[in-house]
C-alpha cells in the first residue's frame, strides 16, 4: 500500500463507509503513516456512520488502543449531489494495545456538531436543534458543548451527532441523525438527544455502532480485550464469523449482562 493515496466519489456515497474499510487495510499495511485525501462522496447519508461521528467516537476510542486517525473535512456533502471532501491520515502502530472495557466509569462531558447547509442560517436550524438537545440532556447535570457549523455543500442537508465522553476515555455516540423535510428543527434536536439519553442510561462501554467496528482491532490484537455493547448487532455478529475465518487462533465470545452484551477476545496458541 502506497504512503499516499488519492481517492474520487462520483456519487453521494459515504466518506464513512470508505473511512471505515481504510481503517482496516491500513492497519494491516506495512507502512507507519498513510495519508488519503477523498473528493467527492457524502459526509453525510442515510443509513451510514457520518465523517463527524467516525472523527469524534470512533477513532478517539481506536486511540485508546494506540491506534490514531485524524480525519479533516474541508467541505461537507450532502445526498444526492455528495462533494465533499476530506483528509485522513492512518498512524499506524507496531503493536496494538489491548482494550479492556468493563466500566465507562464517571461522564465527563458531552459534546456535538451539527452540519448545515447555508442556506438554512436565518432561520436558525443550527441553534434551534442546538437548544432542545441542551434542555433535553440538562438532567445529566454535564458540561454540554454544542458545535454549529454551517457549509456550501453542493445539496441542502442537515446532519447531528451527539456523543458522551467518560473518565475511562471512551466516547459513546447518538448515531448520526438527519434532519427531514417537513420534520422541525425542534423535533431533529429532541431525537438527538433521545437517543443519546437512552445510550446514557444503560451501562455499556461502547455504542452498538461502534462495536462491529473495534472487533477487527481487538482480533489484530495479541493481549485479551473486552468491549461492553448494548447489543450484539446483527454487524458484529457477522463480523465475529468473518474474523474467525480470517484468523483462527483468534477466539471470541459473548456474555449477556441484563440487558447488555459483553464482547471478549483472546489468542489462542
Amino acid at each position: 500500500m502506497k504512503d499516499h493515496v488519492d481517492l474520487s466519489i462520483a456519487t453521494a456515497g459515504s466518506v464513512g463507509l470508505v473511512l471505515q474499510v481504510l481503517q482496516i487495510a491500513c492497519l494491516h499495511a506495512k507502512r507507519h503513516q498513510i495519508a488519503v485525501n477523498i473528493n467527492g462522496g457524502g459526509t453525510y447519508g442515510t443509513g451510514a456512520p457520518s465523517t463527524s461521528y467516525v472523527k469524534n467516537v470512533t477513532f478517539p476510542v481506536f486511540t485508546l488502543m494506540g491506534y490514531q486517525i485524524n480525519v479533516e473535512v474541508p467541505k461537507h456533502g450532502f445526498y444526492p449531489k455528495g462533494g465533499a471532501q476530506a483528509h485522513a491520515t492512518f498512524n499506524v502502530p507496531a503493536n496494538l494495545q489491548n482494550i479492556y472495557l468493563e466500566e465507562r466509569e464517571d461522564l465527563t462531558r458531552i459534546s456535538g456538531v451539527i452540519t448545515i447547509h447555508n442556506s438554512l442560517r436565518n432561520p436558525r436550524v443550527g441553534e434551534r436543534i442546538a437548544e432542545q438537545v441542551k434542555k433535553y440532556l440538562a438532567i445529566t447535570q454535564t458540561p454540554i458543548e454544542i458545535e454549529i457549523q454551517y457549509t456550501s455543500a453542493l445539496s441542502v442537508g442537515v446532519g447531528v451527532d451527539l456523543w458522551a465522553e467518560f473518565s475511562s476515555g471512551t466516547r459513546l455516540g447518538s448515531g448520526t441523525i438527519l434532519g427531514e423535510r417537513g420534520v422541525s428543527s425542534e423535533k431533529v434536536g429532541q431525537k438527538a438527544a433521545r437517543e443519546l439519553g437512552n445510550i446514557l442510561g444503560g451501562g455499556s462501554t461502547v455504542d452498538s455502532f461502534l462495536s462491529d467496528q473495534i472487533l477487527p482491532l481487538m482480533a489484530a490484537c495479541p493481549e485479551p480485550c473486552v468491549i461492553i455493547t448494548p447489543a450484539l448487532t446483527l454487524h458484529a455478529k457477522t463480523n465475529i464469523e468473518i474474523l474467525r475465518m480470517f484468523d483462527p487462533s483468534v477466539k471470541f465470545s459473548t456474555e449477556s449482562k441484563g440487558s447488555l452484551v459483553k464482547i471478549s477476545s483472546k489468542h489462542t496458541p
